[in-house]
């Protein structure tokens, strides 16, 4: 746990003299995140970028890798991910893992993928998005709606939507029983963001029709959480074709 903490609140030297004394790299905190996710998650781009770095130095040597592609045990999310749905200014972290091998095509077991991760993070910029769009191929995963990918998850979602049927008022379960079917515009929406709102029409190409698994569009979804509230340039744009 010692080099997990490090890699959250210091810098790469220190990470480093670490390894070098022996501490475990694979251990894993309590919730199954590895080192590299809790970096990528408290944007550490200096740490993410020094162990991406002094693991391909070991496999160049003949020794073990790291997979950087990892999923967590909660939600099957790997650093990259995890890198995107929380923090501001979160390109160079984005850019340390991308260059280290990240799957910019990853899939969550919860069905997200970067562009959900993005929508998702209420201090994501336009220049965030914007980076992350003009990674090679993200552009195609505009439209992808969250599917649970693992039985886990399925049942989760049903679950959490039966709940809800029965009068369930728990926020985190109305949050899980709408997943199914939320595009990254449908999570721009709901968090109001409207650079990102913005970003994922005019230069992602978003489909504004797309319905969640209540059959709710991005605009109807903005109306829900912003109420009287909603921006004009939001619901502007969300009306389109």
């Amino acid at each position: 746990m010692c080099v997990q903490s490090a890699s959250a609140i210091a810098d790469w030297p220190v990470v480093k003299a670490l390894l070098e004394s022996g501490a475990n790299p694979r251990s894993l905190a309590g919730n199954g995140w590895d080192t590299l996710q809790y970096a990528s998650l408290l944007n550490r781009p200096g740490n993410v970028e020094g162990w991406c770095n002094y693991f391909q130095a070991q496999k160049d040597k003949g020794g073990a890798s790291w997979d950087i592609n990892r999923r967590e045990q909660i939600a099957g999310m790997s650093a990259l991910c995890l890198a995107a749905v929380v923090g501001v200014n979160v390109i160079p972290v984005v850019q340390a893992l991308v260059a280290g091998g990240a799957d910019t095509h990853y899939y969550s077991d919860t069905g997200t993928n970067i562009l959900h991760t993005i929508s998702l993070n209420i201090d994501a910029t336009e220049s965030d998005i914007e980076y992350i769009l003009s990674l090679p191929g993200v552009k195609d995963l505009v439209d992808v709606p969250m599917r649970a990918r693992t039985f886990k998850w399925k049942i989760r979602f049903v679950a959490a939507r039966l709940l809800v049927r029965l009068g369930s008022k728990k926020e985190k379960l109305k949050a899980v029983a709408s997943w199914k079917g939320q595009t990254p515009l449908c999570c721009a929406s709901r968090n109001g963001n409207i650079g990102g709102i913005k970003l994922l029409i005019v230069n992602g190409g978003a489909n504004r029709r797309l319905k969640n698994v209540y059959g709710d569009t991005a605009l109807d979804q903005a109306r829900q959480f912003a109420g009287e509230n909603l921006h004009a340039d939001s619901a502007t744009l969300l009306s389109g074709p």
